[in-house]
C-alpha cells in the first residue's frame, strides 16, 4: 500500500501564490482607483530598476472595473472585474472582486494575473505556508513576533526591549511564546 509520494497532498506540486501579480480589492480602494470614473496604471518592475516588466490598465464603471494588459492593442483585450459590497457590523462596506471567470464568480479580495486576473482557485494556486513543515512555521512564526516586537534581526539575534507603548501584558505574552519558540528550535539547531 502506498509508495514514495502517495500521501503528498495535491497543493505540493501546485504553484504558490507568491509567484503571480496580484491586485489587491483594499489597496486599490485605498488609492481611489475604484472611484466612479477613475484611470490608473498598476506597474510591475524589479527592485531598484526602472524598466516595466508589467503594466496593467484599469478604469473604474459602476459595480466594476475594467482591466487591460498594457499596450491594448485592440478592444477585446479589455475584461470587466465586477464588484460587490458587503456591510460591516459597525457600518461601512467592504469591496469584493468577483472572479471574472465564467464558471467562477467566487467573491475574493485578491486576483492573480496571468494574461486574465483570476482568483487564487482558478489559477490552482497555494499559499506559501501550506507546503513549510512544521519547523519552518515555527521559523515564520518567530520572524512574525520579532515584528510585532520590533526586535532586529532574525531568529538567532538577541532579543530586544518593550517597544514603546506596548502595554506589559501583551510585551509579556508575545516574548513568552517567543521564549517557547526559541527552545524548540535551538533544540532542533544545537544552540540551547
Amino acid at each position: 500500500m502506498g509508495g514514495y509520494g502517495s500521501g503528498r497532498k495535491a497543493w505540493a506540486q501546485s504553484p504558490t501564490e507568491s509567484c503571480y501579480r496580484r491586485i489587491d480589492v483594499r489597496r486599490l480602494h485605498r488609492s481611489g482607483l475604484l472611484k466612479p470614473d477613475a484611470t490608473g496604471r498598476i506597474i510591475w518592475s524589479r527592485p531598484g530598476r526602472a524598466e516595466e516588466l508589467y503594466v496593467l490598465g484599469l478604469q473604474a464603471e459602476g459595480e466594476g472595473l475594467w482591466l487591460w494588459n498594457e499596450p491594448a492593442l485592440e478592444k477585446c483585450s479589455m475584461y470587466f472585474v465586477p464588484l460587490s459590497r458587503t456591510p460591516c457590523f459597525k457600518g461601512g462596506a467592504r469591496l469584493w472582486f468577483h472572479c471574472p471567470e465564467i464558471t467562477c464568480n467566487r467573491r475574493v479580495a485578491v486576483l492573480f494575473g496571468g494574461d486574465l486576473f483570476l482568483c487564487r482557485h482558478c489559477r490552482g494556486l497555494s499559499y506559501d505556508s501550506q507546503r513549510a513543515n512544521a519547523f519552518d512555521r515555527q521559523i515564520i512564526r518567530m520572524n512574525r513576533l520579532r515584528q510585532q516586537l520590533d526586535w532586529p534581526g532574525g531568529p538567532l539575534d538577541l532579543r530586544g526591549d518593550k517597544p514603546k507603548g506596548m502595554h506589559w501584558k501583551t510585551f509579556n505574552r508575545l516574548a513568552g511564546e517567543y521564549e517557547q519558540l526559541d527552545e524548540l528550535v535551538g533544540e532542533v539547531y544545537g544552540y540551547r
